[in-house]
């Protein structure tokens, strides 16, 4: 008999101890991971002349000049819409001006890098259009002049006959005679 007590007091202990089950949990289905992503082509555009804020701006590929225009603020109160084309995509480094009243309102564009020519028919380089290297096959312009013609158009706009190339620092009177024949501006 006292085994059996034994037994049965083991027994019992052995049933005591044993753990318990917790409630069971069901758990949602893993989630997929996410597809990555690609991240946003973006290009930068200079807008200047008419516009509330001309500044270099980063845009998404495939915008157009209305964005760029949008992003510089808008335009102001003397610039002619109709000297843009504000439907017209936008490239990488493009430089779009915006004319004032009393500009020209032909459509300009200013594109650097474009497979647009610099020269004109007659063989005169355009100095709206001219890259660096261009400017510095011109008499009397070295490569920190050329510099300053970009840097000047760039911030200024166009020029708008081949007189204004005086405003950059560097060109005076008798550089400009050399260069007066073999410059143009479109």
């Amino acid at each position: 008999m006292l085994l059996l007590s034994f037994t049965a007091m083991a027994g019992f202990v052995f049933l005591d101890r044993r753990p318990t089950r917790g409630a069971v949990e069901i758990l949602p289905p893993p989630t997929a991971t996410p597809a990555p992503t690609s991240t946003p082509v973006v290009m930068k555009v200079h807008v200047s002349g008419a516009v509330e804020t001309p500044d270099v701006y980063v845009l998404p590929a495939g915008s157009r000049v209305e964005r760029a225009v949008e992003a510089a603020g808008g335009l102001s109160d003397d610039a002619v819409e109709a000297g843009i084309n504000l439907a017209q995509p936008l490239i990488d480094g493009q430089q779009i001006y915006v004319p004032h009243e009393g500009e020209t309102s032909e459509p300009i564009e200013v594109v650097r890098g474009s497979p647009v020519s610099a020269l004109s028919s007659g063989g005169a380089l355009d100095i709206n259009v001219a890259s660096t290297d261009d400017l510095e096959a011109l008499p009397g312009i070295g490569p920190a002049i050329a510099g300053r013609i970009v840097a000047y158009r760039d911030e200024n706009g166009p020029f708008r006959t081949i007189q204004d190339i005086k405003q950059v620092k560097g060109i005076g009177d008798a550089t400009f005679e050399k260069l007066k024949d073999q410059i143009t501006v479109r």
